[in-house]
């Protein structure tokens, strides 16, 4: 209710609180269930990068028991962090992808879901060329009906440029493990999984400042800059 009402610093502390009923190693599905409402809090009040870790470690989640349908909400939760990025081509594509899903299990979006899309995607429209918008639309239907493999890795490519209609992303580098150190591992795994840095400390029984410096360590040696690259390093290299 409080996500809905726009009171997103409510629904974060709500959905945070709620994870201390749910922890990943004894109920996945509602664990991550309820992390996709943490996503789009955080994504609303602007922390993006941890919003997309959210997601992308939702996804993972789901693809392993085969749940289409919290798939599906994972698109629509990696559309709203597209739409801050403003990579337009990127939302309809993810939005067309949702709703061919949702059509295929024959549940739409509720209610509410569907009068904030509905204004999300007119206002896309109108930042969009008809044909541009309705060709992403159809990309996103296509890879759903003909292409799931090639659908997910267009979802985990979470770090597109900002303008990803005309750039192309830079490829995930094939690292290896072992460049890290013991702790480095442990710290990565649990940010692929969408956890924060106060999360990752409490878990491994450290201070968050040390948790930062391992992250400043992990990101130089992947070369990346943000979490959200650095999961999608782990995830694509099979380390997690």
């Amino acid at each position: 209710v409080a996500l809905y009402e726009g009171e997103n610093e409510r629904a974060q502390q709500l959905f945070e609180s709620s994870l201390d009923f749910n922890r990943p190693q004894e109920v996945l599905h509602f664990y991550h269930t309820n992390r996709m409402g943490l996503g789009l809090a955080v994504a609303r009040l602007g922390n993006l990068d941890q919003a997309a870790s959210i997601f992308v470690a939702a996804l993972q989640a789901f693809l392993e028991i085969e749940d289409r349908l919290r798939i599906a909400q994972c698109l629509e939760g990696l559309a709203e962090v597209a739409t801050a990025r403003r990579q337009h081509a990127r939302v309809v594509t993810l939005w067309g992808a949702a709703e061919a899903l949702r059509e295929t299990l024959l549940a739409p979006l509720p209610p509410v879901e569907q009068r904030e899309q509905d204004g999300a995607q007119a206002a896309m429209r109108r930042s969009m060329p008809p044909d541009a918008f309705q060709q992403a639309w159809e990309e996103g239907r296509r890879l759903t009906l003909q292409d799931f493999d090639a659908l997910i890795a267009f979802a985990l490519s979470t770090d597109a440029p900002d303008n990803a209609e005309t750039t192309t992303s830079k490829p995930v580098p094939h690292v290896s493990e072992a460049a890290l150190t013991p702790r480095e591992v442990e710290v990565l795994h649990l940010v692929a999984q969408g956890l924060t840095d106060a999360q990752v400390a409490e878990t491994l029984v450290i201070s968050p400042r040390t948790v930062n410096a391992h992250l400043t360590s992990i990101y130089s040696k992947l070369e990346v800059n943000s979490r959200t690259a650095a999961a999608r390093v782990a995830l694509e290299n099979g380390w997690v």
